[in-house]
């Protein structure tokens, strides 16, 4: 994997693909940050699907992966991290495309769709996340 792997004191194995700011945990372990590139490559796409069953028009968001998000899923090296920490946009993306691909998703979504989370903040003035909670 080319984004360092720490295993945390209660043997989870994790990552930092949040951004470009180390995330310290509560119990004093720090997890590197992601590189600029791949926070730049991060932004999701955004896509606007209209409905008009109704006087007013309905409007539902989804988020896509872009290509560069894919390939990185695609190279990572699943089976050595048990969790990968994202941002909620991106989540959330790859949360809507495992859904729109529930009996076909390929071998990299279904292990992001179980591996990726989001950080919880533990203490807001520090800023230390959860070292065992993780939003899904």
């Amino acid at each position: 994997m080319q984004h360092p792997v720490i295993t945390l004191h209660n043997g989870v194995r994790v990552t930092n693909l949040i951004g470009a700011q180390p995330l310290v945990l509560d119990t004093g372990e720090v997890l590197p940050p992601c590189d600029a590139t791949t926070v730049h490559e991060y932004k999701a796409c955004r896509k606007e699907i209209s409905y008009h069953y109704h006087p007013w028009q309905d409007i539902e968001i989804r988020l896509q992966l872009p290509t560069p998000v894919r390939q990185l899923f695609y190279k990572m090296d699943w089976e050595e991290v048990d969790v990968v920490l994202v941002p909620a946009y991106v989540r959330r993306a790859v949360v809507d495309e495992y859904k729109r691909q529930v009996n076909a998703a390929p071998f990299w979504l279904d292990a992001a769709f179980k591996k990726t989370r989001m950080a919880v903040v533990q203490d807001e003035q520090t800023g230390a996340v959860f070292s065992n909670k993780f939003l899904m």
